[in-house]
């Protein structure tokens, strides 16, 4: 989807929605465990905590999934985001007490949602690196355009796609390799290989359409249920997402 002029993946929002409810329920239950805190009048500040906290991972680029691999680059943004924070809201109590919640509060949610984080977010990238849970793609062409996407896609981590591979026309090409994956079948054999494949997408990147474009299968395909894209609208979304990613490192 499209958000503020950038697109954002699934696992971005689902990454985002699931640590920004650690961070809230941390520090909820932190207060609640301290029997001088009344909850109820305390929400507005476990928010404002939750988004300072929230405000310094999205600006130490902990979304950013393509750039966030390693666990140890996981482990390195976390604690620097934690640090920003801890400085910024200890500055905010100083100079406003009442914006307090209670005496250590903060401290003993942290290492509570820290743990929780790194714990998640492991998880996470393990279950997401499951075959399962990756979106397959077919490529339709194998001109400029359509490897330039897959290196694109290849390279990035923002948005879960598999390329399984590519279509040509010339049947002597088969197994022909072109970037990582090769070149699997001819427009003949796209509904084989979408049953075999169990294909969730197909990228259309052919150089010349004319009298090339295989319009049935490709009918048939999106019949079926299957999101039947251009290649420059692809290169978009997942160029868009890198270029904003490499320009924030910056």
């Amino acid at each position: 989807m499209q958000l503020f002029n950038r697109y954002v993946s699934t696992r971005s929002l689902t990454v985002f929605g699931a640590e920004l409810l650690l961070i809230f329920g941390s520090v909820t239950l932190a207060a609640n465990l301290q029997d001088s805190t009344d909850l109820a009048e305390n929400l507005w500040k476990i928010g404002l905590v939750t988004v300072i906290c929230q405000l310094c991972l999205y600006y130490n680029d902990f979304y950013d999934l393509t750039l966030v691999q390693s666990s140890r680059e996981l482990i390195v943004r976390l604690l620097q985001a934690v640090g920003a924070a801890s400085i910024i809201l200890a500055a905010l109590y100083f100079t406003m007490p009442d914006l307090m919640i209670g005496n250590g509060i903060f401290v003993s949610a942290l290492f509570v949602f820290v743990v929780g984080i790194l714990a998640w977010r492991l998880l996470f990238n393990q279950l997401t690196g499951s075959l399962n849970l990756q979106e397959r793609i077919l490529v339709v062409g194998t001109g400029d355009s359509a490897r330039k996407v897959v290196r694109e896609i290849l390279d990035q981590r923002e948005f879960a796609y598999r390329v399984i591979g590519f279509i040509d026309d010339d049947p002597a090409r088969i197994g022909e390799r072109i970037v990582n994956p090769g070149i699997v079948g001819t427009p003949a054999d796209m509904a084989a290989l979408i049953d075999r494949h169990q294909i969730d997408r197909i990228i259309v990147g052919l150089s010349d359409r004319r009298g090339k474009l295989p319009v049935e299968e490709l009918l048939r395909a999106k019949m079926a249920g299957i999101r039947v894209e251009d290649v420059t609208t692809t290169y978009e979304r997942v160029d868009r997402s890198q270029r904003i990613g490499v320009a924030t490192v910056r």
